[in-house]
């Protein structure tokens, strides 16, 4: 499944965007995710988590397997 956005609330200072590990965790679920930040004083920011993170490693940077090698579960 894919996650279309996540909303991240910082309890002091200017609303926070994720961290890099983080970014990467959440790339995972879909880069085109709607990242919205907020703090208790009513800040907000939106973003894309592509413009955030926009090299981020996916599935689809695997190479596929061609050695013959059938995976078991």
């Amino acid at each position: 499944k894919e996650i279309t956005s996540c909303s991240i609330v910082t309890v002091d200072g200017v609303p926070a965007p994720p961290c890099g590990a983080c970014r990467q965790l959440l790339c995972e679920f879909g880069s085109a995710m709607r990242i919205v930040l907020g703090n208790p004083e009513g800040d907000v920011r939106i973003m894309n988590l592509a413009d955030l993170f926009p090299e981020g490693f996916t599935s689809g940077h695997l190479l596929e397997r061609t050695d013959g090698f059938t995976r078991r579960d």
